[in-house]
């Protein structure tokens, strides 16, 4: 979360200052409160007059500046959600063919979807709260100070074993929090499923499995939801009763000072009110550093970095190669030790021809290609021709790098085609698959993907 807090820093701050003017106007009103009461005391009517009008024109202040708090706050979180889908962006982006298939399209909807939503809600919109009551604490606590230091002493204790008694608690709700987060995702892929095979459902007659399999994953994502709120009333349950043993003897403190002169009666009042602003305030810092703690897995979820993934070094394949060569073990290592310490070269412009040789692959076990040797020259048109599950789209799809863990060698221009970025190979391999996927959007923006090309282009490509 400090990460998205730190990009978005002009937004931060602008959030920061309206809420510290909100709360300064807040102090501003006790201390006004406290100098009309002297003077109603006092029987002054014309200063009790003037500072009652000074105090309407200082609210009319303070709900300019919640206007302003509101709308600096709403600006930042939506910078910040912006920052955490663009790392999302990126984490698909990163993943290579094979392993952007290791997961459901349902998981990455929900990392959209429901992730960023409780990242939103129990990250960001928390520690503007969070934020906001540490301030109004601090306020409150300066105000307190000028009353009584006692009267602080005794307050703060209390607030520390507030904060002591959470402390015990973080590692569950993390745990907890984590749980609602892989059943939501669980619960988004069942509904993706269930929604794309309900035709097939209705064709047998059996929508009563629709219904008990929504049924079955809803209840069990509500199951770990409210283990979660259960784990978090225990935790709030017991601050509340710290706290309120606590305001209730530094109010009996207070009153008992009042009564032996230790403090002016006009400063009661105010005093009680802070006294209870500073517990509440207090409550709900611990409740939502509660929630705070909870937003950790989602932002690690999104923050966690890929596992470091051979990609494009072709180490495994370099490797076969040198032991067939009878390369010594030493040379091997220095050679993989090279090829991973340097990033992985784009693919240059192919010139000549891209060859396979004693091409080799299999799907969990299952041989698809065995021994295959093609030479496809470059201004050459090839057809492959076979049955259903020869392998045809697995031998393009090693071609343009989505495939990996083949053995044999595929050579672009006389060079092993792994020891390149795969990323790159799309820059001059484009590949239609069998399922054309079109987006909701117009024929034009489908057939450029976003790219510039003139009208006689795109009249030429239809």
């Amino acid at each position: 979360m400090w990460s998205y807090i730190r990009r978005c820093k002009k937004q931060n701050i602008a959030a920061f200052a309206a809420l510290f003017l909100v709360n300064a106007g807040w102090i501003c009103n006790q201390l006004i409160d406290v100098a009309m009461m002297d003077q109603a005391l006092a029987g002054n009517l014309k200063n009790t007059l003037l500072i009652l009008a000074g105090c309407f024109l200082m609210n009319l202040l303070v709900v300019f500046l919640k206007y302003e708090q509101k709308r600096t706050v709403a600006g930042a979180i939506k910078a910040m959600n912006c920052e955490m889908r663009k790392d999302l962006n990126e984490k698909i982006i990163r993943r290579n063919y094979e392993k952007f298939l290791e997961k459901d399209t349902g998981e990455y909807i929900s990392w959209y979807m429901n992730d960023v939503k409780e990242a939103e809600t129990r990250g960001f919109q928390n520690f503007f709260e969070y934020v906001n009551c540490t301030l109004l604490f601090l306020m409150n606590v300066i105000f307190l100070l000028v009353i009584s230091w006692k009267l602080l002493v005794m307050s703060l204790l209390v607030a520390a074993t507030s904060f002591y008694v959470s402390q015990h608690f973080e590692k569950q709700l993390e745990e907890k929090s984590e749980n609602v987060s892989v059943a939501m995702e669980r619960f988004t892929e069942k509904v993706k499923e269930q929604i794309a095979g309900i035709r097939v459902l209705k064709s047998f007659g059996h929508l009563k499995k629709f219904d008990q399999d929504m049924s079955r994953e809803g209840k069990r994502m509500e199951d770990e939801r409210v283990q979660f709120a259960r784990e978090s009333a225990k935790v709030e349950r017991r601050i509340s009763a710290v706290s309120a043993i606590g305001m209730h003897s530094v109010h009996v403190l207070l009153f008992l000072m009042t009564t032996v002169g230790k403090i002016p009666v006009p400063v009661l009042g105010a005093g009680v009110n802070v006294i209870s602003q500073i517990y509440s305030t207090f409550e709900r810092l611990i409740s939502m550093r509660v929630n705070l703690v909870s937003a950790r897995p989602y932002f690690q979820k999104i923050a966690e970095e890929e596992s470091e993934e051979e990609r494009s070094t072709g180490k495994e394949i370099v490797k076969k190669q040198m032991i067939k060569k009878e390369i010594t073990k030493t040379e091997i290592a220095k050679k993989e030790e090279s090829m991973q310490e340097q990033k992985p070269a784009p693919l240059p412009v192919v010139q000549k021809n891209i060859q396979l040789r004693d091409l080799r692959f299999c799907y969990t076990g299952h041989p698809v290609l065995r021994g295959v040797s093609l030479d496809f020259k470059i201004g050459g048109k090839y057809v492959l021709v076979g049955k259903s599950g020869c392998g045809k789209s697995t031998l393009l799809k090693l071609l343009l790098g989505q495939l990996t863990g083949y053995q044999g060698e595929i050579l672009f221009d006389g060079k092993e085609a792994a020891q390149y970025d795969r990323d790159s190979f799309y820059q001059q391999m484009a590949y239609i698959e069998q399922n054309v996927f079109l987006f909701h959007d117009t024929i034009r923006e489908n057939i450029t993907m976003g790219d510039s090309f003139t009208e006689e282009e795109l009249e030429e490509a239809l």
